[in-house]
């Protein structure tokens, strides 16, 4: 019976464990949002059917190049349920000059959303300096949590009780 138990519980843990990683190393910004020479991807996700957003990381490395500046520099991410949230090299702290620049961090923006379908990333600049690119982004590592449905987590822990008490009868 223990044994059982421990393993339910190790299955439950490694269906929340689990996250993707969308690495966009080496996209570039060239203008203002929609300017059709950003960099733009697309990404679809899926963690089973209804499987929500837990946590969203991020860990960055941009270059601005003169005469753009690091608090220039934009990524706007939308999720399946078309939320929006825009890292932004001002909030990060990045000056006003040319130069490289490093940021990490996390957000519960999307906590609760849907996760499964089409991520967009959006790279792009708050002010257009007329040279292309206007920033390189280095490293640029996003990772996306989900966490199953409540009912595919019900069902797993079902399952391990029922399986445990048949064993117990036989």
């Amino acid at each position: 019976m223990r044994t059982l138990t421990t393993a339910a519980l190790s299955m439950i843990f490694a269906a929340t464990a689990s996250a993707d990683i969308v690495d966009l190393s080496g996209s570039t910004s060239d203008g203002l949002d929609g300017a059709g020479s950003n960099t733009v991807v697309q990404v679809n996700l899926n963690a089973g059917q209804g499987a929500t957003v837990i946590g969203f990381a991020f860990a960055l490395s941009f270059e601005a190049f003169s005469p753009s500046w690091g608090s220039e520099m934009r990524i706007r991410i939308t999720s399946p349920d078309n939320v929006s949230v825009v890292i932004a090299g001002n909030a990060l702290g990045w000056g006003n000059s040319a130069g490289r620049f490093v940021a990490g961090g996390s957000t519960n923006a999307f906590n609760g959303g849907n996760y499964n379908g089409t991520w967009t990333f959006r790279f792009f600049e708050s002010f257009d300096d007329g040279i292309t690119p206007d920033g390189l982004h280095r490293d640029a590592v996003f990772i996306i949590k989900p966490i199953p449905a409540p009912g595919a987590l019900a069902l797993l822990a079902g399952a391990g009780l029922i399986g445990a008490r048949r064993r117990r009868r036989g």
